[in-house]
């Protein structure tokens, strides 16, 4: 079993929900990006919701905006 920690705040899940996804520099739609990393794999870490011993992976799950035409990854919170 996985341990996976998303890097998201509150303010961002409501941008991501109602704000357009539009490129500030060129005002094209932007595609959402979900990146998965793996982070570490351990015999016990502990869990960041109570203080527990977990076993296994951990993984780091993000999420920015692609522009195409600009070629640039954009954080939710600079939209």
């Amino acid at each position: 079993m996985a341990m996976i920690i998303y890097n998201i705040s509150f303010k961002d899940i409501f941008k991501l929900l109602f704000y357009k996804k539009r490129c500030p520099i060129c005002k094209c739609k932007m595609k959402l990006i979900t990146e998965r990393r793996f982070l570490e794999e351990s015999e016990c870490s502990e869990s960041i919701l109570n203080d527990e011993c977990y076993n296994g992976k951990v993984r780091e799950v993000t999420y920015y905006y692609f522009c195409k035409p600009c070629n640039k990854r954009i954080k939710i919170s600079e939209l």
